[in-house]
């Protein structure tokens, strides 16, 4: 094809080695691909165990990858801690607050 060869520009999204220097899209370096996570509550924040590569952010996916319950939008590291209700509202790895039985304090240290 004259497409490929080792004179012309690699396409980023075509799964070809168009440049013939061993390389498809993200595994050739001149496509500088990015990790993109995935957002299926569209919340902003991404699943860090649901990404791929691609030099483009697809439909759907993010930069961010510290959200903790991607299945609900009102849950992500920038809101706020509820207390007693038994999530980690905030990601921060507590569920409700460390003086969760007492919600005037858990209210004051909350994000």
């Amino acid at each position: 094809k004259a497409s490929v060869n080792p004179g012309v520009t690699e396409l980023c999204d075509d799964t070809i080695d168009n440049d013939c220097d061993g390389g498809t899209d993200c595994d050739d370096a001149d496509c500088n691909c990015s990790t993109w996570y995935r957002d299926a509550d569209e919340d902003g924040y991404g699943n860090p165990d649901n990404y791929l590569e691609a030099p483009s952010p697809p439909t759907g996916y993010v930069t961010d990858n510290t959200d903790c319950d991607d299945t609900d939008q009102t849950i992500h590291p920038g809101s706020t801690e509820i207390c007693d209700d038994g999530e980690d509202n905030d990601c921060d790895g507590d569920v409700d607050c460390v003086y969760g039985f007492l919600c005037k304090i858990c209210d004051a240290t909350s994000k």
